[in-house]
């Protein structure tokens, strides 16, 4: 049996519209489906990627993808995209990358372009399949962060930050502890730091 939900009580009751005839005196098992439609889904969506609003924190759709006739929680896809991340040169976005291991993204062909424009604007990562060469990729490697703010909002920007901070960390570690604070070992450390930050801005 269907039947419509008027409104929502709280999170253990609901109103029907219209319910059965007669009390159900035995307990029974019930779905509960909310339908949206795809102008809406983008809204919540929007609204959820941005609740986190953090650039360590990726909103990643679709939530469940394909290989072949196996069909995969999104999870699947979000570890894919994190082993991406770590093999790569983190100046490298994961924009328009391919990513190998699945053949099918169908919950994408629920949006048009335009409401996947809105969904990337919000913040959300999106996974989409090439119209033309089939490859299964990266849209646009974007954050929860501020969507105006560039530095916060690509995905690339976060991996840059990230390497240079711990190598910088890594070339200073051994000194931690060991050096008295002198203006001799300041420009000592000074010095070896923009060596070391010369040398990341030539790497290609």
């Amino acid at each position: 049996s269907t039947y419509v939900v008027d409104s929502v009580t709280s999170e253990d009751q609901i109103i029907l519209v219209a319910g059965p005839a007669s009390a159900i005196p035995v307990a029974a098992k019930v779905e509960v489906w909310r339908t949206l439609s795809a102008n809406a889904e983008v809204t919540e969506l929007v609204a959820l990627a941005g609740s986190f609003g953090h650039r360590r924190i990726k909103a990643v759709l679709p939530e469940v993808v394909e290989n072949g006739s196996l069909v995969l929680p999104g999870y699947f896809m979000c570890a894919s995209l994190a082993g991406l991340r770590a093999g790569i040169l983190p100046q490298r976005s994961l924009t328009r990358l391919d990513i190998p291991g699945y053949t099918s993204v169908q919950r994408m062909k629920r949006f048009t372009e335009s409401q996947l424009d809105s969904l990337a604007a919000g913040g959300v990562f999106l996974v989409v399949q090439d119209p033309i060469s089939g490859s299964i990729r990266a849209r646009h490697a974007v954050t929860t962060a501020d969507t105006n703010n560039l530095n916060l909002r690509e995905e690339m920007v976060t991996a840059i930050a990230d390497y240079v901070n711990h190598g910088a960390f890594d070339m200073i570690d051994p000194y931690i502890g060991q050096l008295n604070v002198n203006d001799a070992n300041i420009l000592r450390l000074r010095s070896e730091l923009e060596t070391f930050l010369d040398g990341k801005t030539r790497e290609e």
